[in-house]
């Protein structure tokens, strides 16, 4: 890392449009999940019974190339989404602003690096990064200088305009690299294919919020798993506590099912799991964009294919060996 002096203090405009979008809305692939499959003229039914079957292929057939940056709003312009869609609609925002002179205020370029993606400013030096731990969010990162988070493993340096990524700890010494996207459309489709791989792990709402001082904070996680057959409620998503959780689970086979009065319990618990892990706007961001709906059609269609749901309860610590 440098030793040279701080750099200065992002511009008061880039760090109210990175909060408000980070407070608004929950990280989570839901919405995107749905738009996929209306893409693909696909219902529920199918991608519960075959998450990956149904979905896989078709960003590439149905919506690269095919879909403009406007008709993508659904999955950018609104409340919810990951990395890519907050880096976009920060951008779009902001590269609407001009100086006194009527010249614009920002030039961004939009850059993929293992999947994870960032903007930043060619003129202010200013970078966009839904995953910044830094109070305010937004920071300037200039020429040659590693930015690392704190909690992470991840550090960020830009060299002529390319953006280079480093995980410490990378026995290869390997440092990933890589040149600006073509267009924030680009960017998106590259989102919607993850989005369609990563469907066979999960399909996470992370709940965060803006803390009194500027700080990003992150809460509970629902994560949708259909491979598995389950709803995990993960309170705290740190590397410790992770793993302390309540599960909504169906059975293998109809021998497995719960009652009526179980998936009744369960819902109860997913509400309540909202209210209690999902920060100061839990309820408002599992609303917006209707992802809330949308799992609750999951839900339905899970207990249609596989019977009714059981909660098991892993929030008790494993005893020490």
């Amino acid at each position: 890392m440098s030793r040279s002096s701080p750099p200065p203090p992002p511009p008061q405009d880039a760090i109210e449009t990175w909060q408000g979008i980070f407070s608004n809305g929950p990280y989570t692939s839901l919405k995107m999940v749905e738009y996929i499959l209306q893409a693909g003229r696909k219902d529920i039914r199918s991608f519960v019974a075959d998450p990956v079957g149904t979905v896989t292929g078709i960003t590439e057939t149905a919506i690269a190339g095919k879909h403009t940056l406007d008709q993508m709003q659904p999955v950018w312009a609104s409340k919810t989404g990951r990395c890519t869609s907050f880096a976009v609609k920060a951008t779009a925002a902001l590269s609407r602003k001009v100086d006194a002179k009527k010249k614009p205020v920002y030039n961004f370029a939009t850059y993929d690096l293992a999947g994870h993606r960032v903007a930043r400013c060619l003129n202010t030096q200013v970078v966009i990064d839904s995953s910044s731990t830094i109070p305010g969010g937004a920071f300037v990162l200039p020429e040659n200088r590693w930015q690392k988070f704190e909690k992470t493993d991840a550090s960020w340096k830009f060299k002529n305009s390319e953006s280079k990524f480093e995980r410490a700890g990378d026995a290869s010494g390997k440092v990933a690299s890589s040149a600006a996207l073509s267009s924030p459309a680009q960017a998106m489709y590259l989102c919607l294919a993850g989005v369609e791989a990563g469907v066979k792990f999960n399909i996470p709402t992370l709940f965060r919020s803006v803390g009194p001082q500027g700080q990003p904070l992150y809460h509970g996680m629902v994560a949708w798993m259909p491979c598995k057959r389950c709803i995990e409620l993960v309170p705290d998503i740190s590397k410790e506590k992770k793993k302390l959780k309540l599960i909504i689970q169906w059975g293998k086979n109809t021998a497995g099912a719960g009652t009526e009065a179980d998936a009744a319990t369960c819902a109860d618990e997913l509400e309540q799991f909202v209210k209690n892990y999902g920060g100061p706007n839990g309820p408002q961001q599992w609303a917006a964009d209707g992802i809330n709906t949308f799992s609750d059609m999951m839900f339905a269609e899970a207990c249609a294919l596989w019977g009714y749901p059981k909660l098991v309860n892993k929030m008790t610590p494993p005893p020490a060996k």
